[in-house]
């Protein structure tokens, strides 16, 4: 029987200089915030070395066992400020209900370097697989990427049951390109709600030198004010830009028409005018 593969960690790197973004936890919520944070990625990386599960039945228990007992409202707020502050990816937890970051991610595929074998679930993936890993001891042989999982071997085995004829399968060897992933979309405007990856952005920067970043904030408010989100940010953005250059044209056709068919309806008679002011004159001698 094979063993299991391990998951968890038993340790991870801690900064003496933490990014600011503890800061701001720290701030607001004191030593409780400080050792929450600390005592949540303890339990990711033990458990399952780059994520952990959560909901309000994990919050309770985690709140008792872990987090000496700290207030289940506290902790509430802990959580909220570090998926604001982005400690934790908030676009993960909204869709799966699951703790975990690039970041986090990173160092546990640094930490497990010399592993034979790392499975990730591609659904939680926020950062890029190398395509040609190589650590101290082995050399990253087939590298397979999905939707569902991410599995980093050294070779790929496969033996069938010894029958009335033995067969034994080579080892293969095999270099497999991994399947392209999409790029990273980052949050921008004031409600963190237009998603745009790198190249979309100096896309948007070239295209709308000017005002690009007030083409941003319009529809990052239009979102938070009716709930819309849209699949392409920068093709809503050009849209939005062809719309108003749209209604500009048509606008100064309306104006420009109404120039030249102007007809001045309030006539004035200036041989009548004449008139009257020769006969007010010789009334007056």
């Amino acid at each position: 029987m094979a063993r299991p593969i391990k998951t968890g960690t038993d340790y991870f790197p801690l900064d003496v200089e933490l990014d600011i973004k503890m800061d701001f936890v720290e701030s607001r919520y004191g030593n409780d915030g400080f050792s929450t944070i600390i005592k949540l990625w303890q339990k990711i990386y033990a458990e399952n070395g780059y994520y952990c599960k959560w909901d309000n039945d994990i919050a309770v228990l985690f709140a008792f066992k872990k987090a000496n007992n700290i207030d289940i409202d506290k902790l509430d707020g802990i959580i909220k400020l570090a998926l604001e502050k982005e400690l934790f990816d908030k676009n993960i937890y909204e869709k799966y209900g699951v703790l975990t970051s690039a970041g986090i991610q990173k160092r546990y595929l640094l930490i497990t370097e010399r592993r034979k074998k790392v499975v990730i679930n591609g659904d939680y993936l926020l950062i890029d697989i190398p395509t040609n890993s190589i650590n101290v001891d082995i050399n990253f042989i087939n590298v397979d990427i999905n939707s569902k999982n991410v599995d980093i071997n050294t070779q790929s085995k496969v033996k069938e049951s010894k029958g009335k004829e033995s067969k034994v399968n080579k080892i293969k060897e095999k270099n497999i390109e991994p399947a392209a992933r999409k790029p990273i979309r980052h949050k921008y405007g004031a409600y963190n709600n237009v998603l745009l990856n790198d190249e979309e952005l100096e896309k948007l920067k070239a295209e709308f030198p000017n005002d690009w970043k007030e083409r941003i904030e319009k529809v990052s408010e239009y979102c938070a004010s009716t709930g819309k989100a849209y699949k392409n940010y920068l093709a809503t953005i050009r849209n939005w830009a062809k719309r108003d250059k749209q209604k500009c044209e048509k606008s100064a056709s309306v104006a420009k028409s109404k120039f030249n068919n102007y007809t001045d309806t309030n006539k004035t008679n200036y041989e009548e005018i004449e008139k009257k002011l020769y006969d007010n004159m010789l009334g007056e001698y």
